[in-house]
């Protein structure tokens, strides 16, 4: 076996070296020179959107362009879409039954073949189950406990912060007035 050292002289060490300053000069000065990601994910977001291609932009100048792009851009959302029919048929199963001081708040599913199940919280005044009264759906939006701070479930200090900061039981405040409350 030779010795490695025998065919690496003066010559080719100073190649290697030099080679290498200037390859981590490179490398510096491309980190330098490439552009700094966004700090946050709404930033990178945005960032994407602004770069993303606009395939089905309008670019048409007249009335007759515009219906032939609308056609197009109906058929293709249409079809990003998928179908969108609801099922014909759902079940509504009790999953738990709380009575309260003042109202009964039901868990429930909506349960339907081809969908997820839907679960919401049917709120009762005490004297519901006999007696017609009016109703409300209380839709909720994207917030940390959706569906439950309309109905008051207020069982832990951050449900608690939470309907406190937003007002957000205004469910349980209808059932205390006699509606009934899908929420």
């Amino acid at each position: 076996m030779s010795d490695p050292r025998a065919s690496f002289d003066r010559r080719a060490f100073l190649r290697l070296a030099a080679g290498s300053v200037a390859a981590s000069s490179a490398v510096r000065r491309a980190a330098a020179e490439a552009p700094a990601l966004p700090a946050t994910i709404e930033e990178r977001m945005r960032a994407a959107l602004s770069a993303a291609p606009l395939s089905m932009r309008f670019d048409g100048s007249t009335a007759d362009d515009a219906r032939q792009w609308q056609a197009a851009f109906g058929a293709r959302l249409r079809t990003l879409l998928g179908s969108f029919d609801p099922p014909s048929h759902w079940d509504c199963v009790l999953e738990r039954r709380v009575e309260l001081s003042d109202h009964i708040r039901e868990e429930r599913l909506l349960v339907a073949d081809g969908v997820d199940p839907v679960p919401f919280h049917l709120l009762l005044p005490p004297l519901a189950a006999n007696e017609p009264r009016p109703a409300v759906i209380a839709v909720h939006g994207h917030c940390q406990f959706a569906h439950d701070g309309i109905a008051g479930i207020d069982d832990t200090p951050e449900r608690q912060a939470e309907i406190e900061k937003c007002r957000w039981d205004y469910g349980r405040k209808l059932v205390e007035r006699g509606y009934v409350v899908a929420a």
